[in-house]
């Protein structure tokens, strides 16, 4: 009904404009269209994990921007209740099923996932939110979380034990959660803060500790900025001994980062490095002063990089790659790089087609001159068992050699392509990754540890594959 009122008032706003039958109909098309597309060209959608939870419960709050990228779009939340500890929130592009569509149909969206824990009973408004996509804001209403009383007979509480040091940045700090509570561990969950990394450490869990805790993980947290930042909150499901689902997390806890001081090390000599980006005489390079060494002392990450990127592409370009992969691999494990790629035989390549087509002409010609005698029947097998053979080591060395590989300077492994956004990994200079896309100054990359994250287009060095 909705649908043929607004095809009536359409007619009716063309006739009073004294249009002629065919404008009219250009008209109504123009509007279908305008109000078909428009609506769909950005559709946003809040998701919430539950409308009423318990204290120390996760609550989980998305919200889906659809036909968007990160870069275009922010949301800024006007009002988080004191009584909602920040757990972790992020910024991604991901795909997502358009509803009510037949047949199912995937769309990309960027999402926002932000996440917290209850500390206090009540009703609390989260909200309103502020989503601006491109320049233009849409505010949306708040949502309201309802938190019940925490229920009796059972208590759970878990702790971060420090050792005695003062945290520098970009240092790793191992961090060892103890808990204390009756039942049986569901799930445990730390995600990362932001600025800072968080990986599981080796050590022995499960063990007792002080004042009846015992440790249920050992994690390594490395915090990359200095400044009062906030530990990770860990979440703890657990199963008390009434059957009972129940929940425990870690309070809020901030410590006093500073800045962590970089020592320069050493150039390795090699005469491969010198070679590789280096057109003066050996020995004649020797410094002049203490002013020059100390400056090579401030460049030698520069350094190290260019004698990286220089050793790959011999690696990939040279027919005999041995000598350049040895020194590669030697000064990576120098550096202390420990994941890393290999690198694409590319130097192959075009003798393995070459090989592969002089078999195959041999083969083809022997085979005609075979047809008087049979003297040369099997020396045409050969060459063509020879051409197939060289046509699979062609085939080979191309699919190996499709995923762009490049270096990188130092730089931070990010969710989005945003200066802001969450780090994922840090990686540095030197590090071999494949590249997976560009959109505008920035490159989605896969890391040697398969993570794949934005870093700025200007730190990539390309090495080989198509881009």
């Amino acid at each position: 009904m909705e649908k043929h009122s607004r095809n009536r008032r359409t007619a009716e706003y063309c006739r009073s404009l004294n249009l002629s039958g065919p404008a009219r109909i250009l008209a109504v098309c123009l509007f279908f269209l305008c109000a078909s597309v428009c609506p769909e060209a950005s559709e946003i959608d809040v998701d919430v994990s539950a409308w009423e939870i318990g204290i120390d419960e996760p609550l989980v709050v998305a919200v889906m921007i659809r036909n968007e990228l990160p870069p275009d779009t922010d949301l800024f939340i006007v009002s988080v209740p004191d009584a909602f500890s920040p757990v972790s929130s992020k910024k991604e592009l991901s795909v997502i099923p358009f509803p009510g569509v037949t047949p199912a149909t995937t769309v990309s969206a960027t999402v926002f996932t932000l996440e917290w824990v209850a500390r206090a009973s009540g009703v609390h408004e989260v909200g309103p939110f502020r989503v601006t996509v491109r320049g233009s804001t849409i505010e949306l209403p708040s949502v309201y979380i309802t938190v019940r009383e925490a229920l009796g007979g059972h208590s759970a509480v878990l702790v971060w034990n420090l050792p005695p040091v003062i945290p520098e940045s970009g240092k790793p700090l191992t961090l060892s959660l103890a808990g204390s509570f009756s039942g049986e561990a569901v799930s445990l969950r730390c995600p990362p803060p932001e600025n800072s990394l968080l990986s599981m450490a080796k050590g022995q869990t499960d063990i007792p500790a002080d004042n009846g805790f015992r440790i249920l993980a050992i994690y390594e947290w490395t915090p990359l900025s200095d400044g009062m930042l906030a530990l990770p909150v860990a979440l703890l499901e657990y199963r008390s001994s009434d059957g009972e689902i129940r929940y425990a997390s870690t309070k809020p806890r901030s410590v006093q980062v500073v800045r962590g001081k970089k020592t320069p090390e050493a150039v390795p000599k090699s005469s491969h490095v010198q070679s590789a980006f280096s057109s003066a005489d050996p020995q004649e390079a020797a410094p002049a002063s203490n002013t020059a060494s100390n400056a090579a002392a401030v460049s030698v990450g520069d350094a190290e990089v260019s004698a990286l990127l220089q050793l790959r592409r011999m690696e990939y370009s040279s027919l005999f790659p041995g000598a350049a992969r040895a020194e590669r691999m030697r000064l990576e494990e120098s550096v202390g790089l420990r994941d890393t790629l290999p690198v694409p035989r590319g130097g192959w390549k075009i003798p393995a087609v070459l090989a592969a087509l002089g078999f195959c002409m041999a083969g083809l010609l022997l085979g005609v001159v075979s047809r008087s005698g049979r003297r040369f029947n099997r020396a045409s097998a050969v060459c063509l068992a020879m051409s197939a053979l060289c046509a699979s080591l062609t085939v080979y060395l191309f699919a190996s050699d499709t995923r762009t590989l490049a270096v990188v300077d130092a730089c931070a492994l990010l969710h989005v392509p945003e200066p802001g956004s969450t780090v994922i990994d840090s990686l540095p200079g030197g590090t071999a990754v494949f590249v997976i896309d560009s959109s505008g100054g920035w490159s989605c990359v896969e890391a040697p540890s398969g993570r794949e994250g934005w870093v700025p287009s200007k730190v990539l060095h390309i090495i080989s594959g198509e881009r």
